[in-house]
């Protein structure tokens, strides 16, 4: 047996779950629309309602120059980097604004990305 076909089962679970949490997120952000629904994890699908707000914990991919990485480090607790936009080639949205927050004070022997999380 394959690894694919292995993994396979779990793949599907996961995309059946991200609809879910999609088709909920989108019922609840037309029902109270003057509140933003925060979604975990980037937004992967097209949005019918602009009050969504994807929250994502682990950064894999900071979508800046090396040269802005320390705007980001530097953010104290409570503190927001400026917004600025992704824009995707293909297999998502085509663009999406994004910014970073640190959420949580860190201390010295903490890696540096702790309490930031990144927001679009």
């Amino acid at each position: 047996m394959e690894e694919n076909e292995l993994n396979a089962p779990l793949k599907k679970l996961q995309e059946l779950m991200r609809a879910e949490e999609v088709r909920l997120a989108d019922k609840v952000s037309q029902e109270y629309r003057e509140i933003p629904t925060v979604v975990d994890g980037t937004l992967y699908f097209p949005w019918k309602h602009a009050n969504v707000v994807g929250f994502i914990k682990s950064l894999h991919n900071l979508y800046l120059p090396d040269e802005l990485i320390p705007v980001i480090l530097n953010l104290k607790k409570g503190e927001r980097t400026p917004l600025f936009l992704i824009m995707f080639k293909s297999g998502e949205p085509s663009k999406k604004y994004s910014w970073f927050m640190r959420i949580a004070d860190v201390g010295e022997e903490d890696f540096p990305y702790t309490g930031i999380v990144r927001l679009e």
